[in-house]
């Protein structure tokens, strides 16, 4: 599950920077959104693991459907 961890951590961190050069925005770096500095409540272990959850299932949907339309061409 690493792997999707790390793929879930780039494609949310791609979404971030679109988002805030559109809204004029800091972007962050990779190591922020891979490690979660500022995207939860530092002092809650259940806030911790939703977000590795959340890059897990980002992760997993998108590498999913990228293979899912590469190989149906």
């Amino acid at each position: 599950m690493l792997l999707f961890d790390y793929l879930g951590a780039f494609y949310f961190w791609v979404y971030l920077l679109v988002i805030n050069s559109l809204r004029g925005k800091s972007r962050p770096t990779f190591f922020d959104v891979a490690s979660g500095k500022g995207m939860y409540n530092e002092d809650s272990l259940m806030d911790l693991h939703a977000y590795g959850w959340k890059l897990k299932l980002i992760g997993f949907i998108v590498t999913m459907s990228i293979v899912s339309i590469l190989t149906k061409f």
